[in-house]
């Protein structure tokens, strides 16, 4: 998961996900609703980050676990 490696912003996420700003948006606000990952700002940037550890084990759980 690419948040996993560290907090990186819309613009990074696009970029990595080949994604539009748009649609990273749209996915970033249902989890920051659900307090999966939390935002900071600065200037015109956002940033998002994981917002517990234990989440992000739970989600690397599940995808190996998918993928077996």
């Amino acid at each position: 998961m690419s948040l996993s490696e560290g907090e990186k912003c819309v613009h990074e996420l696009t970029e990595e996900l080949d994604m539009t700003n748009s649609n990273i948006s749209h996915h970033l606000r249902k989890l920051k609703d659900r307090r999966i990952v939390e935002k900071r700002k600065d200037g015109k940037h956002r940033y998002y980050n994981m917002n517990d550890k234990h989440i992000e084990e739970i989600i690397e759980a599940g995808v190996a676990h998918s993928r077996e």
